[in-house]
């Protein structure tokens, strides 16, 4: 006999244990189970309550407050809050869009030197994107 037979045999015989398996758990009390699915809101209501329980450790509460403030003063460090016009926020966003996609500095200053000799150029994107916030905001009335 050739050995290719021996192989599909074995592989016909796994066949058929795999389905008596699947149709022993389909129709066999034995191997059903009584627990019902739980529906999407259940799952989320049981996840908010786990998420919600109070620390009792004082251990615990220290060291998340702890890392908390650690948290905020990093944050504070790293962006100091600075009070911007509006055209001042849409000209940094501007070149910021344009220099992100750059990685050569050298392009990147030379950007810059060009926004600061070519004024008129950000007061049209400026104008424009004022003018496109006018037309969202009465859009949205």
């Amino acid at each position: 006999m050739n050995p290719i037979f021996y192989i599909l045999i074995i592989i016909a015989v796994l066949a058929v244990i795999i389905g008596l398996i699947i149709l022993a758990k389909r129709h066999l009390k034995i191997f059903k189970s009584d627990e019902k699915p739980k529906s999407d809101k259940e799952i989320a209501e049981e996840e908010i309550n786990r998420l919600l329980e109070d620390v009792d450790d004082e251990k615990i509460k220290e060291e998340m407050n702890s890392l908390a403030q650690q948290e905020i003063e990093k944050d504070k460090a790293e962006k100091p809050f600075e009070k911007k016009t509006l055209e001042e926020n849409f000209a940094e966003e501007e070149v910021g869009l344009v220099a992100e996609e750059l990685d050569d500095e050298k392009t990147e200053k030379a950007m810059e030197d060009y926004a600061k000799e070519h004024p008129e150029e950000i007061a049209e994107v400026l104008k424009a994107q004022k003018e496109a916030l006018k037309k969202d905001k009465t859009e949205k009335k």
